[in-house]
């Protein structure tokens, strides 16, 4: 039996995150006999660092590089470049990965002309806290053309779903919660790994270590956990801060490191690719973020036994267990604070795949799920 064939459509960038690592981990763990992706690029290949892998030995990367000068989506190279593909090769399914309406829309459109018998859309994420009115609009008007049209409705989250697709959709046979799951294979905890590693890293047993992992952007809010980590330290001088990740907001993040006089206290770590590890070293996850999606990386702590402070603008759905709390923004710094201190002192950690499975955040199950709604079974 031949397998499905899916070409997976993302808007693409610099970096190898978001949807591009959703993708990658998804793809990793699907069974490659019944459904086979390949990829496409609005802009640039966020997989380019990666491509040599051999979970892509049998797939097509197409880029576009559909990017006007002002940084804009260059909408008529976008639908010419996908109509070219779809009629040199036969799909089963498109399965878009955007919250853009103004790329669902034309999309959705293009793959009717060319006869895709399944049409995926998938929401990623939720409105940024700054859309603008002519946005939260365009959003409103075409929602219900997507979820007439999609044949299936895909979000991590039902915030990230009812952005994309109303109540209405959400609420339609075609949605399907698709989770932000996994691989308990590498997000795992072990206290002989900890101790080893602090040994390494010359971090003292007693030393509190708060991390925060995300792209460093307004909206992963590394500018408020600044504020909170210097309440912290206030009481805690025996600590670290970790600011993982890279992004257009690093030259800001170390001019307010300074104007706080916590450096070296403070640590930018740029992107990494040892995080579970650096998770085991860890006693917090800082997770405070204006809007989010769902927030994959607060499901590898709690596989890793690591207690998460985020947002309550981080959906309900992230708190598989009970390592994760919520507070507000308007919450004063000091409160979060306080909370940190409370939550670095768990004494009995241990990796929580048990916990995550029975709710299905495991990576094989999430991926035996999509096979089976892309029309593979699980036979």
């Amino acid at each position: 039996m031949k397998p499905i064939k899916v070409l997976q459509i993302i808007v693409g960038g610099k970096n190898f995150n978001g949807v591009a690592g959703f993708l990658y981990q998804f793809y990793k763990n699907i069974d490659h006999e019944k459904v086979h992706f390949d990829f496409l690029f609005i802009r640039e290949n966020a997989m380019a660092s990666c491509a040599d892998d051999p979970v892509f030995a049998d797939s097509k990367f197409y880029v576009l590089n559909a990017v006007k000068k002002n940084k804009k989506t260059d909408h008529m190279k976008m639908i010419k470049g996908i109509d070219t593909v779809l009629k040199k090769k036969h799909y089963d399914a498109v399965h878009i990965n955007t919250l853009s309406v103004g790329a669902n829309v034309p999309i959705i459109r293009v793959c009717k002309k060319n006869n895709i018998s399944k049409i995926i859309s998938h929401s990623h994420n939720e409105y940024s806290t700054k859309i603008s009115k002519v946005k939260l609009l365009s959003h409103k008007v075409f929602q219900p053309y997507i979820t007439k049209n999609a044949d299936l409705l895909f979000a991590c989250s039902e915030k990230a779903g009812e952005c994309l697709f109303g109540k209405k959709g959400v609420r339609s046979e075609k949605y399907h919660q698709i989770n932000n799951a996994v691989d308990p294979e590498v997000f795992y905890y072990s206290a002989e790994k900890r101790s080893e590693l602090r040994k390494q890293m010359n971090i003292p047993d007693g030393k509190v270590i708060i991390g925060q992992i995300g792209r460093l952007s307004a909206q992963k809010n590394q500018s408020f956990s600044l504020k909170v980590y210097a309440e912290f330290f206030k009481v805690h001088p025996d600590s670290e801060f970790w600011i993982i990740g890279g992004g257009p907001d690093e030259q800001k993040i170390r001019q307010q490191i300074g104007e706080l006089s916590l450096d070296p206290n403070v640590k930018i770590l740029g992107q990494r690719n040892d995080i579970n590890d650096l998770m085991n070293v860890m006693d917090v996850l800082l997770f405070p973020s204006l809007w989010e999606g769902f927030g994959t990386v607060t499901m590898e702590a709690q596989a890793t036994g690591l207690p998460v402070l985020a947002s309550t603008n981080v959906p309900a759905e992230a708190a598989a267990t009970d390592l994760v709390s919520f507070l507000s923004l308007d919450e004063p710094a000091y409160a979060w604070a306080e909370k940190l201190a409370e939550l670095s002192g768990r004494p009995d950690r241990k990796s929580m795949h048990d916990e995550l499975g029975e709710k299905g955040f495991t990576i094989k199950q999430a991926a035996i799920k999509l096979e089976e709604l892309y029309g593979a079974g699980n036979e």
